[in-house]
């Protein structure tokens, strides 16, 4: 499989795994810049003067520094037998609202469908009868249930319930990326991912201000993923669900 769109083989390949690598959440070193082409004038950010190792440390960090996010995505894998056509493997969709402290997410992978809620430091979790005999929980198809050790649970559906972890997922792995310089009025500008005149995926990113995502695409012979950010940093109230069939205590 390539990695030309190697946000897609990374949120399909940790997703419903429970195979995480230790995040890494220091913050990144004060970017260097391309001084020759640094306009003073450019009213930017300036992520298009750096270095293309460096950009994905900005991005990320701008995202985990964010207090909240709206964002849904659907990725889809792409099978390629030895013998035969290729055809459409697994669906992974989300959809989440919050932070890491007061979050909502709806989650698919084909049959296996999840609901997330953390609030006041507890988490919540209920889901279909796929998603009870994969987590050996049959209560959560009758109501939410507390989940008295939520990370090793919620890793199954890493990154995609860490707008941080999800982001770098998407960046990292790619045989290169690209910032392009955006005019002096824009507020957005764009980082191409892969190499040739026609890259495999691309981001969206704030030219002004933080380096936050809005729109990714991307696709190969591995799959296609689209995601879409919006209203970062706007409140998101999350109150405890209903009906609690396990409760906390």
């Amino acid at each position: 499989m390539r990695r030309a769109a190697a946000a897609l083989v990374a949120v399909g390949a940790l997703a419903l795994t429970g195979c995480t690598a230790a995040p890494d959440h220091d913050e990144p070193a004060a970017p260097s810049f391309d001084v020759d082409r640094y306009d003073p004038e450019h009213p930017g950010n300036g992520l298009w003067l750096v270095p293309a190792d460096e950009v994905i440390a900005q991005v990320t960090h701008a995202v985990r520094e964010s207090p909240s996010v709206r964002y849904s995505g659907t990725v889809t894998e792409l099978i390629t037998p030895a013998e035969g056509d290729p055809h459409p493997g697994r669906t992974i969709t989300v959809e989440y609202e919050g932070s890491a402290d007061a979050r909502r997410a709806t989650l698919r992978a084909d049959d296996v469908r999840s609901e997330v809620v953390t609030v006041d430091g507890d988490t919540y979790v209920r889901g279909n009868g796929a998603y009870a005999a994969q987590i050996g929980t049959p209560e959560v198809t009758s109501g939410w249930v507390c989940v008295r050790s939520a990370e090793a649970l919620l890793a199954d559906w890493a990154p995609l319930l860490d707008p941080a972890d999800l982001v770098e997922s998407l960046l990292t792995g790619a045989e290169s990326i690209a910032v392009m310089e955006p005019p002096a009025d824009a507020e957005r500008t764009t980082i191409y991912l892969g190499t040739g005149d026609s890259p495999q995926g691309k981001l969206t990113v704030s030219s002004v201000g933080a380096p936050l995502p809005h729109d990714f695409v991307a696709g190969d012979v591995s799959g296609d993923g689209r995601f879409s950010f919006q209203d970062w940093g706007a409140e998101v109230a999350v109150a405890a669900p209903t009906p609690v069939v396990v409760t906390c205590g």
